[in-house]
């Protein structure tokens, strides 16, 4: 009986070979195969493998063969997971509802999603390959270059943009940049907020307008306040000074006249400030507190003058009698008077004031200006100088006249009881 040739088995391509558990396994079932077979044609001579030996074989084989099949479909379903999985991440990166932009490192679109192709109108492909400067409005450009060149510095970055488009109104995105480390390239989402931008530019607006209410408000009250101070300063000046003029004393009846007008001057005057009051308070200003400048005080004559004088330099009559009803209580003072500021500072230096009041209404200088020159004539070098202010909102606080260096500000309309006191603690 001749001799049974080998069994071939043959030998499976490399190729074939898994990685993991799957492809040891497969490794392993190949020695087997291939050590019985190297046993089955090294057995004795005239011997040969036998029918048990090839039962065997064939079926750690057919093993093998169904092994690999598994390992098949298993590869077969990973890669249909992964297909799967790429689809759902690419309709998540078409349907996002922000635009989505992958840029280059030389600023120009590598990849736009349709939410970024509607957001600059244009199509993917006549995205890519182009650049967003043109798209974008000039002062936007330095902010999306800055944008790109931060994201690819430190990694993130985010910006606000605003793009030109034809026949749209202005879009204002929110651009926020991350850097894709494998790729280097920039990944950019841009989010439409132009409803945001207008609301915003709508309440500022509104906050303008109010602003602007306020201010007309506050300017009609100061010209209102002002107006009522002028009559106010005449009413009341001239009443205080008939009921305090002893050289001609008023009838009973005639005092009670007096006394009426001036009870309603105070209550009208009571009405103007409660209201100058409220406007202060709702335009953030508070009522003015003068601090008295270092201004050396007036020299006495040895050891001491007993006519004291006072200068006003103004040429509201109204002034002069309130501070004339002032000092009717007061003895030993004069009062002298000047209309304008020239003639006012060549009284004052011949007479060697003691006190000088000025107010804010001349014709050919200014209170500061009077101060100033004052201040430069050796006999009024140190006189003591008050300046009259018509109290209004925007003149708080008092600009000029508080700021050139008076002694004290009194504000119209004048009281002569308040201005006796402060007009006896300055002439000491």
């Amino acid at each position: 009986m001749p001799s049974a040739k080998p069994l071939k088995v043959p030998r499976m391509p490399e190729s074939t070979v898994l990685p993991g558990e799957g492809a040891e396994r497969a490794r392993a079932l190949r020695d087997r195969a291939e050590r019985q077979l190297h046993g089955a044609t090294a057995g004795p001579a005239g011997g040969g493998a036998g029918p048990a030996d090839e039962a065997r074989l064939l079926h750690e084989l057919q093993v093998h063969h169904l092994e690999l099949q598994l390992q098949n479909e298993q590869l077969e379903q990973a890669q249909a997971e992964m297909a799967a999985a790429r689809d759902r991440y690419l309709r998540l990166f078409q349907l996002a509802p922000v635009g989505v932009l992958e840029v280059a490192a030389d600023g120009s679109l590598i990849e736009a999603n349709a939410a970024a192709a509607r957001l600059l109108l244009g199509s993917r492909d006549e995205l890519a390959g182009t650049r967003l400067e043109p798209r974008l409005v000039l002062s936007s450009v330095p902010g999306w270059r800055a944008l790109l060149a931060t994201a690819a510095q430190a990694g993130r970055a985010w910006s606000e943009l605003q793009f030109a488009r034809p026949g749209v109104a202005l879009t204002t995105v929110q651009a926020e940049a991350a850097r894709d480390d494998a790729s280097g390239n920039v990944l950019v989402t841009l989010a439409d907020v132009s409803e945001r931008a207008r609301s915003l530019a709508a309440q500022r607006e509104a906050a303008l307008a109010l602003e602007r209410a306020g201010r007309t408000r506050s300017e009609f009250l100061s010209r209102m306040s002002h107006e009522l101070r002028t009559p106010l300063n005449v009413l009341l000046g001239f009443a205080q000074l008939m009921l305090r003029d002893a050289r001609q004393p008023l009838s009973p009846a005639q005092r009670a006249h007096a006394e009426h007008v001036e009870r309603a001057g105070q209550e009208l005057l009571a009405l103007v400030e409660k209201a100058m009051d409220n406007a202060r308070a709702d335009s953030g200003l508070s009522e003015p507190r003068l601090q008295p400048p270092s201004v050396p005080a007036a020299s006495p004559s040895p050891p001491q003058r007993a006519l004291r004088r006072v200068l006003f330099i103004g040429p509201a009559a109204a002034d002069r009698a309130a501070i004339e009803a002032a000092l009717a209580g007061l003895p030993a003072v004069s009062l002298t008077d000047s209309p304008d500021g020239r003639a006012g500072l060549r009284t004052a230096g011949i007479l060697s004031a003691d006190l000088v009041i000025v107010a804010p209404d001349l014709t050919d200088m200014s209170a500061a200006d009077v101060l100033r020159a004052l201040r430069e004539q050796a006999p009024t070098r140190e006189v003591r100088c008050v300046a009259l202010l018509a109290l209004s909102v925007s003149d708080e606080p008092p600009g000029e006249a508080a700021n050139a260096g008076f002694h004290e500000c009194w504000c119209r309309p004048l009281d002569s009881n308040k201005l006796r006191h402060r007009i006896e603690a300055l002439l000491g």
